[in-house]
């Protein structure tokens, strides 16, 4: 089942795949964040369910995973992250390299692009399907990545994995002069 979707885009990697496991499989990826209250989210819940029954008239099984996930609950410690949800999509490189093109539908051929749209809004298309190999669940298979050049409501300092500047040095009061490089 097709799915696209509007949001955030959040660690693409569309333009150089990567080994996350450490295991030689090498994925396309990319998390893209929607608020809650987005319509968009209720929809890709109902997609699911339909994908799941389908798949699993009997109801899916234990231990379950699913491509959409609530960023509160995956990152707590993330407070600008509270009203997202994430929806993740990957593709296996050896199979399809996903089409990643600018607002104008031209394709983009940049190596650098994963992190310049880091942040940005995007238009994510996939194909929505469970997988019962290793492990059960629902993913989408990444196909394309629309992005508009236009920057998320999330500041990146807070989409960073990296603390802040000001979590980092968090109780340091330094009361020296600070020495001139210049």
């Amino acid at each position: 089942m097709e799915i696209k979707v509007k949001g955030i885009a959040s660690y693409p990697k569309v333009m150089k795949s990567q080994d996350f496991k450490g295991d030689g499989n090498f994925k396309y990826s990319i998390d893209v964040l929607i608020l809650k209250t987005d319509p968009q989210c209720a929809d890709i819940t109902n997609k699911i369910q339909e994908v799941i029954k389908n798949s699993f008239p009997n109801g899916a099984p234990k231990g379950f995973k699913t491509c959409l996930k609530d960023m509160a609950v995956e990152y707590p410690e993330k407070p600008a992250f509270k009203d997202y949800m994430v929806l993740k999509a990957s593709t296996n490189a050896d199979v399809n390299k996903p089409f990643v093109v600018d607002a104008n539908k031209e394709q983009i051929l940049d190596p650098t692009m994963d992190s310049q749209i880091f942040g940005q809004i995007v238009w994510m298309v996939g194909n929505l399907a469970t997988y019962n190999a290793q492990s059960s669940g629902v993913k989408i298979y990444l196909n394309g990545v629309l992005a508009t050049g236009v920057d998320g409501d999330i500041p990146l300092e807070e989409m960073s994995s990296k603390p802040s500047v000001s979590q980092m040095f968090a109780g340091i009061e330094e009361t020296t002069p600070t020495p001139s490089f210049g």
